[in-house]
This record gives C-alpha cells, sequence and structure tokens, in this order.
C-alpha cells in the first residue's frame, strides 16, 4: 500500500500570522510597535489642530477687540459733535425727549451690547463727565443696562438714574452715588464698600450678599429692598427707611441705626445675624439695649422683653 498522503490542518484564523516579507520592515512587530505607529501620528494631527484652533481664536479676538475700539471712537466722535457747539467752548443744552436725545440713547444702549467690560467703563465715564446722565431728565439714561461685574470704583454718579440696572457682582467700592435713583436694581453680591449712598433711591433693590461695609446710607429710602445676608458692618443708616426690607441674616455690626424708619428695634434683633456694636433706633448701644429692663423704641416705651 502506498504511504497515505498526509493533509496539513489550516490554522483557525484567530491564529493565523500575517508573513510580511523582509523588505517590508513589518515582519516581528508587536502590537504595542503598531500602536505606536498609529499613535505618534494622531497626535501630531491633534496638535496641529489645537494649534490653528488657538490661532484662530486669537485672530477673533484681536478683530473683536479692533471692531469695539472702532465702535467706541465713532460713538465717542458722534457724542461730542452732538453735544459740543459749534465753537467747540461748551455743551449744548439738548431737552430730553427730542429726536436727537432717543439717538443718543439708542446709540448708547447699542454699544453696551457689543462691548466688553473695560470700554464700558469708558462710555460710563464720558457720559458722567458730560454731565448727561443726572437723575429727573436725564439726556441718557442708565436705566436697564446690563452693567453686571463692570468695575466703577471711586466714579461720580451722584444723581444718576439705574433703576432696574444690572449691577450684580459690580465693584462700586468710594462710588458717589448720592441721591442716585437705584431702584429695582440688581445689586446682588455687589462691593459697595465705602460707598456714598446717602439720599439714593434703592427701594425694592436687590442687596443679597452686597458688601455695604463703611457705606452711607443716611436718609437712603430702602423700602422692600432686600438686604438678606448683607454686609452692613460700620454703614451709615441713620434715618434711612427700612420698611418691609429683608435684613435676615445681615450683618450690622458697628452700624448707625439711629432715627431709621419702618422698622423696630425686636425686629432688627430677629433678623440680623449680628449687632454687635450697633447704635439702635433710639440711639443706645445694642449691648446697652439688651440689658435695659425698660426698653425703649423710639423713644417710647415697648416693654421689656
Amino acid at each position: 500500500m502506498g504511504r497515505k498522503k498526509q493533509i496539513r490542518k489550516a490554522e483557525p484564523p484567530s491564529k493565523r500570522k500575517i508573513r510580511w516579507s523582509r523588505w517590508t520592515g513589518f515582519r516581528g512587530r508587536t502590537v504595542w510597535d503598531w500602536l505606536q505607529m498609529l499613535v505618534v501620528p494622531l497626535m501630531l494631527v491633534a496638535v496641529g489642530f489645537w494649534f490653528t484652533t488657538q490661532q484662530e481664536v486669537r485672530q477673533q479676538q484681536i478683530e473683536d477687540q479692533r471692531s469695539q475700539d472702532t465702535a467706541l471712537q465713532a460713538y465717542f466722535d458722534g457724542m461730542t459733535n452732538l453735544l459740543i457747539d459749534e465753537q467747540g467752548t461748551q455743551l449744548r443744552k439738548l431737552e430730553p425727549d427730542t429726536e436727537v436725545q432717543r439717538l443718543i440713547q439708542a446709540r448708547t444702549e447699542t454699544l453696551f451690547e457689543i462691548l466688553d467690560k473695560d470700554r464700558e467703563v469708558s462710555v460710563v465715564l464720558f457720559l458722567a463727565r458730560s454731565d448727561v446722565i443726572p437723575k429727573g431728565d436725564p439726556l441718557v439714561s442708565l436705566a436697564g443696562i446690563d452693567l453686571s461685574f463692570i468695575d466703577l470704583s471711586g466714579i461720580d454718579l451722584s444723581e444718576t438714574s439705574l433703576a432696574a440696572s444690572n449691577l450684580a457682582n459690580a465693584i462700586l467700592t468710594n462710588v458717589n452715588l448720592s441721591d442716585s435713583n437705584l431702584r429695582n436694581a440688581n445689586l446682588f453680591d455687589a462691593n459697595l464698600s465705602d460707598a456714598n449712598l446717602s439720599g439714593a433711591d434703592l427701594s425694592g433693590a436687590r442687596l443679597y450678599k452686597a458688601n455695604l461695609s463703611g457705606a452711607n446710607l443716611s436718609d437712603a429710602n430702602l423700602s422692600g429692598a432686600d438686604l438678606s445676608g448683607a454686609d452692613l458692618i460700620f454703614a451709615d443708616l441713620r434715618e434711612a427707611t427700612l420698611s418691609y426690607a429683608d435684613l435676615s441674616g445681615a450683618d450690622l455690626s458697628g452700624a448707625n441705626l439711629s432715627d431709621a424708619q419702618g422698622i423696630t428695634n425686636e425686629k432688627l434683633v430677629q433678623q440680623a445675624k449680628s449687632l454687635k456694636g450697633a447704635t439702635m433706633l433710639d440711639g443706645q448701644k445694642y449691648e446697652d439695649w439688651l440689658i435695659r429692663g425698660d426698653r425703649k423704641e423710639n423713644g417710647k416705651s415697648s416693654g421689656s422683653s
């Protein structure tokens, strides 16, 4: 009998090896070698894409800044032409509620929508120094404009209309806002330390967590204002109106509340986080008021608690 021909079994597909010719350079390569060959080019592509994206973003920022500078300069030039007389010696006396006034207001509101915060400060300074944003009948009103996060430290904005404006997180340290209209303004977490708000209308304003330490709020109208969690340490609140104001959690340490209206000493104690060293409504120090048996409320006996 002839020899039985041996048939070689084929290897399963999963175990079958790819036989590369030696000249290809792939012979004997491991999985890790293959990964290295793939990862490096992919990383180079990713780095290139990131670099290109960053360049595009940077170029877009430069173009945006140029666009803002152009718009700002055009605004200043246009306002100067409108406000300065032909001799260039003094401001024109433009009346409110005219076609020119409405044009200025529209240009101002449009500009605030496209400017960053640093350039917004330039506009506010320009308007304040041009004396066109006073309370009453302002030629330009900042009421309702978004000024959140803006830094207006030390600026004189007395008698300015900022009703319903958004000043959340704004830096307003040492700013002069005396007799200004801040009715229903949003001053959430704003820094108003050492600000002058005497005689200001802050009725309905949101001052939640605002820093009002050392601020002058004498004779200010704070009716219905949200002062919860506010820092009022050493604030001057003499003769301020506090009807329906929310002072829950407010720190009134060292504050002067003598002759404040619309609230009682008992209400202050109930709401405030601290009254340590504060001057109460009747002029007594908080600590003296606590130990007296015949506590008085605005000069009238209210009985002991």
